[in-house]
């Protein structure tokens, strides 16, 4: 009897030694997922790595410039990071241009010039030329349209955005506020000249390209890419495509961005000067190099260097510049990113 006792009391015990160990595995391993579960969620959660781009080819500051810069604004609100693009320009061959030349009034028997430079349509009282193979691009409609009262600036803002988006219907543009013009023609030359909204008979309104609903420029120019003028009907009376127009793909990884502090410490020695319409009076900047800039209005764009480019945010300086004899509206731009490094291959 106390032998089957002692055997019970040893089988409970193995059995109670199985048990232990078998929840003690479950245990372990339950642990074990927690752990793998908790160190997912923080490769999950950890940012990306940013790529930056290679810096931008862009003209070097006079080095004996002497420019101070007055920030007249308020402190912005800016982004952390923003992704690159690669730009590639869109080029005006046959299969692109045939839908916006029959939008335009075109058929192909009005098609005069085939040289490898350029293509000229003419139907009638309507033209279109186009320099290949990137541009620029004009349509004229020079026949005068019935009198009619100025219509809404709503009215022909969604207009012109209707007209350029059946043209032009892969890119992402956008009206600049800021680049409208009021016009009548001059009786004495049939020419446009400005006049007041009241009393106008055609309007001209600029566009620029977007990216992030970020504004696209290049640092040869201040003024819009696209320009149209539309008559008080809103059909378009002149179309101008000044410079190249891109297609933008996005590239992986984001570019780390400077704050507000760190752009007013290296403005006055990185800010580039763009050109404007103000050519004859700048030249008196190569005599004076104190320079105060008054800084009205900073902006995030775009900015496209070349035909075929990494596109990169910059910031944007709008405002006065100002030297002992004399002073004038002027844009400057300055690499936003906060490191310069070429990206890794």
């Amino acid at each position: 009897m106390n032998n089957i006792t002692s055997s019970l009391h040893q089988t409970i015990l193995v059995l109670r030694k199985t048990k232990f160990v078998i929840l003690a595995g479950i245990v372990l391993v339950l642990l074990i997922l927690v752990i793998i579960q908790q160190q997912s969620r923080q490769t999950l959660t950890q940012p990306q790595p940013t790529t930056p781009p290679p810096s931008p080819n862009l003209p070097t500051p006079p080095p004996d410039r002497d420019l101070k810069i007055v920030w007249n604004i308020t402190q912005p609100s800016l982004p952390q990071s923003l992704p690159y693009y690669q730009s590639n320009p869109v080029t005006f061959n046959t299969q692109y241009t045939d839908n916006f030349v029959s939008y335009l009034g075109f058929a192909p028997n009005h098609l005069l010039s085939t040289n490898p430079h350029t293509r000229l349509w003419v139907n009638d009282q309507l033209s279109l030329n186009i320099n290949l193979p990137y541009g620029p691009l004009t349509f004229i409609n020079s026949s005068l349209p019935d009198s009619t009262s100025p219509p809404s600036l709503d009215f022909l803002l969604q207009s012109a955005t209707q007209h350029l988006n059946n043209i032009f219907p892969a890119l992402q543009i956008n009206p600049d506020l800021k680049n409208i013009k009021y016009l009548a023609t001059d009786p004495n030359t049939t020419a446009f000249k400005e006049t007041t909204s009241d009393q106008a008979e055609y309007t001209l309104i600029g566009f620029y390209q977007t990216i992030e609903s970020l504004p696209t420029i290049a640092p040869s120019s201040t003024t819009t890419p696209i320009t149209i003028v539309l008559n008080n009907y809103g059909q378009i009376q002149q179309l101008e495509v000044i410079s190249i127009i891109n297609q933008h793909q996005k590239i992986s990884g984001n570019i780390s961005l400077l704050s507000f502090e760190e752009l007013m410490q290296i403005a006055p020695q990185q800010a580039i000067k763009i050109s404007s319409d103000k050519i004859d009076t700048e030249t008196n900047l190569t005599k004076d190099k104190d320079q105060t800039l008054t800084v009205n209005q900073l902006d995030l764009v775009y900015l496209s260097i070349s035909n075929d480019d990494i596109l990169q945010p910059v910031f944007r300086l709008t405002g006065t510049l100002s030297t002992s004899t004399t002073s004038f509206p002027a844009v400057f731009i300055v690499p936003a990113f906060a490191n310069s490094t070429n990206p890794q291959n």
